[in-house]
């Protein structure tokens, strides 16, 4: 296994943390049930699935679990895995949010749900300079964006 220290994005800050990566699948499908890696879609998602109502002190509506579920099936189905796996965040409106830092540029996508329409946006840490557009995550020509978009990113801030 080979370490790699890493920021991790928050809601309140960047915050170093170190991630172990390995040769494992990153996404639990059929053949692969586990949940060792943190950064796996349905450990995310199912740590959200106790949230209610009121989860961000006192208010703060919980993402419906059914769409996190299916979120997360279509993230399994159409995910690169030569790309880094986001950090997923519940967010106050019921919705989830993915991000990344790769490089010197900072990744946020907003998801609705259960729609799955997202607002893509990226700032780079030191220029300043942004970028965002909206996507339909509900099928591949959203998720074939996305890919193409965090490629571009990871060559250019890395």
């Amino acid at each position: 296994m080979q370490k790699t220290a890493v920021r991790e994005l928050s809601h309140v800050g960047v915050v170093e943390r170190e991630v172990v990566k390995s040769s494992q699948p990153r996404v639990r499908n059929e053949s692969n049930q586990s949940e060792s890696d943190p950064l796996d879609i349905f450990v995310q998602i199912e740590s959200m699935r106790s949230l209610k109502d009121g989860w961000l002190d006192g208010e703060g509506k919980s993402p419906p679990y059914k769409a996190l579920e299916r979120f997360a099936q279509t993230f399994d189905n159409y995910w690169d895995d030569s790309l880094p796996l986001p950090h997923i965040y519940p967010t106050y409106e019921g919705g989830i949010q993915a991000e990344w830092l790769i490089g010197r540029c900072a990744i946020s996508l907003e998801i609705e749900l259960p729609s799955q329409k997202s607002y893509f946006h990226q700032i780079h840490l030191d220029t300043k300079e942004d970028f965002d557009m909206d996507l339909d995550l509900t099928d591949r020509t959203g998720w074939e964006t996305l890919r193409k978009v965090l490629n571009s990113v990871m060559e250019d801030c890395s």
